[in-house]
């Protein structure tokens, strides 16, 4: 006996609650947010140590990384019990 499912209706798609540019960076990031004072921002090295730590006040944020290395850096934004993370390169010679 064949048997095909059918499925109907919206696919709910998850949106990320920011977004970063540019990436890849030189110096400083735009984080841009959904949720002004609400979202949480953490920015960590590979190795999870927490380098920037701040609440998103407004829609645009200006995030000097100019006393960072240069390499990769996880960007996490946390609203409520959610959390999404982005990879972001800074480098200076692009």
């Amino acid at each position: 006996v064949y048997q095909r499912q059918i499925t109907t209706g919206a696919l709910e798609k998850s949106v990320k609650p920011f977004s970063v540019s540019p990436n890849p960076s030189n110096s400083a990031v735009t984080i841009a947010t959904t949720h002004p004072g609400k979202a949480e921002l953490l920015i960590q090295n590979l190795q999870g140590v927490e380098l920037v730590s701040m609440i998103l006040m407004n829609e645009s944020t200006v995030i000097d990384c100019s006393d960072l290395s240069d390499g990769f850096y996880l960007v996490n934004v946390i609203v409520g019990d959610s959390k999404h993370t982005e990879k972001i390169l800074l480098q200076r010679k692009m």
